[in-house]
């Protein structure tokens, strides 16, 4: 059963990628901070730049007149040149303490606190302030100080952060959308799965519903014509009633084990020498084997008297299960070999048979409740074999080819089970 925080997969990778979006939203914002100051401040530059080279032109053209006009000693001629940039608001130049050009509206002229700190730019309102000083000529010592209209980059700066909070919520709106659908396919999905899970549960009851009564019908009509046999004769008989008692017995085993089945495996292990096991394997199944011209051999690579720890009915019982499916897939002619060895700290049997083999496709699934490739099988007896090696602590696996027969081997501790 996989575990509950699985099927809630998705709404961590949700969130995860909500945690992603915001924080590539706040990386989106500072990206576009940072590039609109280094505009406006590569624009100030610009037209600082601008500014200095024409003033220094200028005092340069006033060396070469020996008495230049009163409106070329002034600055006021570059009024009419700053008209040209259209984001500059206003110009300060100044040389020792005397004003020389000042542009700027009344209100939006700088403070002593913006004059201290524009060498490298300062935004105050919607104006950003850049400064320099320099020397056009000898002697000659200017102080430049310009300002530009920021509501542009302001504007952008809104626009910006409303297109990115837009697009994550938008974007977390469709995550949440897909989250709540996924949300209900699963619960769908559990449904369907309950939904299956019950048929499958009253299509394991139909199975076993019939296995049951094919178990028991063979004994119930030898009850009922030994019963009505001696009832016609009017005597008893001991050879049927012996039979009865032996069907009986057979009702009553079959009980118990289903029974067992629905109340788990139950194992009563102890001490259970291996030459004993396969004396009554012998006495049981060789006979059937023999009559149809199948020959078993028994090959015991350690001492016979040593003891292993299982439950004798349900081990036998597996045994019987893997050798009699052998016999049925020989038919007849054929041979079966039970080798008994120690590999490390296990016990290993190995049932061996020349028969048919097993198809490849099946060989995975043989060991599943209700899987049969026999017209008269109900798929239950390699399935209780598999519980009862499991419930010894052991392990069964197949090895098979077609045409060259299939051999079974279980491995089961040399201690026994536990419990």
């Amino acid at each position: 059963m996989r575990p509950k925080w699985r099927g809630y997969k998705h709404r961590f990778l949700i969130t995860g990628a909500l945690v992603v979006l915001f924080f590539a939203s706040i990386g989106e914002l500072f990206i576009l901070y940072r590039v609109l100051n280094l505009h406006e401040y590569l624009d100030a530059l610009s037209s600082l730049n601008f500014i200095q080279n024409r003033i220094a032109g200028h005092l340069e053209i006033l060396k070469f007149i020996p008495k230049p006009p009163d409106y070329l000693q002034n600055l006021a001629w570059l009024t009419d040149e700053l008209q040209g940039q259209p984001f500059l608001i206003g110009v300060i130049v100044i040389e020792k303490n005397k004003v020389l050009l000042n542009t700027f509206p009344e209100g939006i002229s700088p403070n002593s606190k913006i004059l201290q700190s524009c060498w490298k730019g300062v935004e105050n309102g919607n104006v950003f302030y850049l400064c320099r000083e320099t020397t056009p000529l000898p002697n000659k010592n200017l102080f430049i100080l310009i300002g530009l209209d920021t509501s542009i980059k302001q504007h952008i700066w809104r626009q910006g952060l409303f297109l990115c909070l837009l697009i994550f919520m938008m974007s977390s709106i469709l995550l949440l959308i897909l989250g709540i659908y996924i949300d209900r396919l699963i619960i769908k999905e559990k449904e369907l799965t309950n939904k299956l899970e019950a048929s499958e549960r009253l299509a394991t009851m139909g199975k076993l519903s019939a296995m049951v009564a094919h178990e028991i019908r063979n004994p119930l009509n030898a009850l009922t014509m030994g019963l009505q046999y001696m009832q016609a004769v009017g005597e008893l008989n001991n050879d049927i009633i012996k039979n009865i008692q032996t069907e009986l017995s057979r009702l009553t085993e079959l009980t118990d084990e289903l029974l067992s089945f629905s109340h788990g495996l139950k194992l009563n292990p102890c001490p259970v020498e291996i030459s004993e096991l396969l004396t009554e394997i012998k006495n049981r199944l060789v006979p059937k084997a023999i009559r149809r011209g199948i020959n078993v051999h028994i090959d015991i690579a350690i001492d016979e008297e040593f003891k292993i720890n299982v439950d004798r009915r349900w081990f036998l019982r597996a045994i019987e299960n893997i050798i009699r499916n052998a016999i049925e897939a020989i038919g007849s002619n054929g041979h079966i070999w039970i080798r008994v060895k120690r590999v490390s700290q296990k016990i290993v049997f190995e049932i061996e048979d020349d028969g048919p083999g097993i198809n490849p496709a099946h060989q995975k699934k043989i060991f599943e409740p209700f899987f049969s490739t026999k017209k008269e099988g109900f798929g239950i007896g390699l399935f209780i074999v598999k519980q009862v090696i499991e419930a010894h602590g052991g392990e069964i696996k197949v090895k098979s080819a077609i045409n060259k027969g299939s051999t079974f081997i279980i491995s089961l501790p040399q201690q026994g089970p536990t419990t």
